[in-house]
């Protein structure tokens, strides 16, 4: 039964990783994915892996980000589309959620001696 839970959340985990571009994942429509209810879903999201699943996308997307950020040449409205957020103001409230500095700072700034999120 572990083994097969196991299994499930690698699926989980590659279609994300395929999809997390998309601004219209949701919840909702990974659940239907895997032909769970979205309250099934997201215990047991957070029972195996040991977060949300909010939390695993906006960090997945994030990761995704500070790569694109080290990078000149892209605005911060393209890398925010890149990522999957709806748009530029979304995408700039969680990275500073996250990392506690604007996007536009981030980029200014050496990112080492920024706290990375690590979970």
């Amino acid at each position: 039964k572990k083994s097969h839970k196991t299994e499930i959340v690698k699926e989980i985990n590659a279609y994300l990783a395929r999809e997390y571009v998309d601004s219209g994942l949701n919840r909702h429509r990974v659940a239907s994915a895997f032909n769970m209810s979205e309250g099934y879903f997201s215990s047991f999201f957070k029972e195996q892996t040991g977060t949300s699943f909010t939390e695993c996308l906006e960090e997945l997307r994030l990761r995704h980000a500070i790569d694109m950020l080290s990078v000149n040449g892209q605005t911060i409205a393209s890398i925010a589309k890149s990522v999957g957020y709806a748009s530029e103001k979304a995408f700039s409230r969680a990275f500073k959620r996250a990392y506690g500095v604007n996007p536009s700072r981030y980029r200014g700034t050496n990112p080492s001696r920024i706290d990375r999120i690590e979970k």
